[in-house]
């Protein structure tokens, strides 16, 4: 009897071990379940994230070549108006030579022929400052 006693003890410590064990199996199952919801939410917001990404570098990449057409077109414009204000620059200098020549014809003499032949000859110099 001492025999079964002891089998009877070993048996209902065993079986106590045995819902310890379960419980605790049932804990780490609940917790594996936990972290597998966590690891799809994680996964779906990685998804998202590469898909804004790639989004972004798309735009970027539109942005980028607009900003280039931009500069081109800047450049381009920049260039006409230094033409245009040559270009001016020209006819300006042109209608002071016409208008000192103008006022000497109107003024000439015989002494004043002289000094307007000077001046019209510094007229086309190429000196805007002259």
């Amino acid at each position: 009897e001492t025999n079964n006693q002891n089998e009877d003890t070993t048996i209902h410590h065993l079986l106590q071990r045995l819902s310890e064990m379960e419980s605790q199996n049932g804990s780490v199952k609940a917790e594996v379940v936990d972290w597998k919801d966590k690891y799809e939410k994680m996964a779906q917001s990685c998804e998202a994230l590469v898909e804004k990404i790639g989004a972004l570098a798309e735009k970027n990449e539109q942005l980028r070549i607009k900003c280039q057409q931009l500069k081109v077109n800047k450049k381009r414009r920049n260039d006409m108006l230094v033409d245009k204000i040559d270009d001016l620059a020209d006819k300006n200098e042109k209608l002071k030579c016409e208008l000192v020549s103008s006022k000497a014809s109107r003024e000439a003499s015989p002494m004043q022929n002289t000094a307007t032949t000077v001046a019209n000859s510094s007229c086309f110099s190429g000196d805007v400052y002259a």
